[in-house]
């Protein structure tokens, strides 16, 4: 898998690279490692004409920022190992493993058109997709 690559051939070459590029993001004032999340969702602008950094307040930082880093692809080496336990080779678990039966799709299609009946400003995108779910899914499931 591409996560056994990353992990077992490229490792140190992908810790450098995401430090480095880290460190470049960080020298443009592009982000701030105050505001960080694992998963990569949201990473702080700071972008600003006014905002400057002293050359001692970098070489302070660093050192901060290089522990950071490191902790950062800890945590993620942390959670592919204990993914790797739970689930070794086998793929991901389906979140329901059961197949389709027609009559519940239509039966839940039409308690969900009961609800959108009920609500007069329900989106139309929502009733498109209840009308695509009894006209289209179920004679395919039948």
């Amino acid at each position: 898998t591409i996560n056994r690559f990353r992990s077992d051939r490229l490792k140190a070459l992908i810790d450098r690279i995401f430090s480095d590029i880290l460190q470049q993001l960080l020298r443009a004032g592009y982000v701030k490692l105050e505001h960080y999340f694992v998963d990569g969702t949201k990473i702080e602008a700071n972008a600003n004409r006014y905002t400057f950094v002293w050359k001692k307040a970098v070489a302070k930082n660093k050192a901060k920022l290089e522990t950071t880093i490191q902790e950062i692809l800890k945590t993620i080496d942390e959670v592919n190992t204990a993914e790797d336990a739970q689930y070794g080779d086998r793929d991901l678990e389906e979140v329901d493993p059961a197949p389709l039966d027609a009559d519940a799709v239509e039966r839940r299609a039409e308690e969900l058109e009961e609800r959108l009946h009920t609500q007069p400003e329900a989106p139309k995108q929502a009733r498109r997709v209840v009308r695509d779910l009894r006209l289209k899914l179920v004679p395919r499931l039948r």
